[in-house]
């Protein structure tokens, strides 16, 4: 079995795997959840991988094995986005639309397979010998991104960092950057400026208020990096 937990991002957990969310006192947050079970994905998985051939022989084919996703945070595709707002809207209703949600389920989880072959393709050009050291630095690696993508709001120092992730500073520094082309100082400060970006078209909260609410202590700081990610100034992003 996969569940999908829709958030923004997006996270697969494999089956048996254990999770919990946290939501500050006083916030707002939704969440979706999706699970598919070990039938569906034993019929999915042998008409995604077998031939045409191998198909039109055995129309009833299973696989028995299941693909075991790299547990951490995705990026929300616009194609998985439609698939999941689709479903959501469908579930108001499941017996109208019951037949709709298995093709819409079924069409969601070929994009999840082509997000994990990419996931896969990633880990093979990470540079090390053994698969299973790429596998293993590849999830510390994403373990640094989660917490920076979770934790944006508050102070991050490389050094403690590095500690979340049991990576030395400079093992972290240099394989982060490789991974995902950028430092994680600059990875920490595109998620708040992103996060403003949501906020200014969002809510009528202030540019102070938006400045200290991502993380940022000096709001001149923020107008320059903000400017500098999105060509605008805070207010005529607001106005556009």
């Amino acid at each position: 079995m996969l569940r999908i937990r829709a958030f923004l991002p997006l996270s697969p957990l494999n089956e048996d795997a254990h999770y919990s969310s946290y939501i500050p006192r006083n916030g707002f947050a939704e969440s979706f959840t999706l699970n598919f079970g070990a039938t569906f994905l034993s019929f999915f998985l042998a008409h995604f991988t077998n031939t045409t051939e191998k198909l039109l022989c055995d129309p009833q084919s299973t696989l028995k094995h299941s693909v075991n996703f790299f547990e951490h945070l995705y990026p929300m595709t616009p194609q998985i986005r439609r698939r999941l707002h689709a479903l959501k809207h469908m579930t108001k209703d499941f017996k109208l639309f019951i037949h709709r949600i298995d093709e819409e389920m079924a069409f969601l989880y070929e994009n999840l397979l082509k997000m994990h072959s990419r996931v896969i393709r990633k880990i093979d050009s990470i540079r090390a010998q053994k698969k299973s050291t790429r596998d293993e630095l590849y999830r510390r690696l994403h373990i640094a991104r989660d917490y920076l993508d979770s934790c944006y709001q508050g102070t991050i120092t490389l050094e403690n960092l590095s500690m979340i992730a049991c990576l030395s500073r400079y093992h972290l520094l240099r394989h982060f950057k490789m991974c995902f082309g950028i430092t994680p100082h600059q990875y920490l400060m595109q998620r708040r400026i992103k996060e403003a970006g949501i906020l200014l078209k969002t809510t009528k909260l202030s540019f102070s208020e938006i400045c200290g609410f991502v993380g940022f202590e000096d709001r001149s700081s923020f107008s320059r990096l903000f400017k500098a990610f999105y060509k605008q100034t805070p207010a005529q992003f607001r106005r556009s």
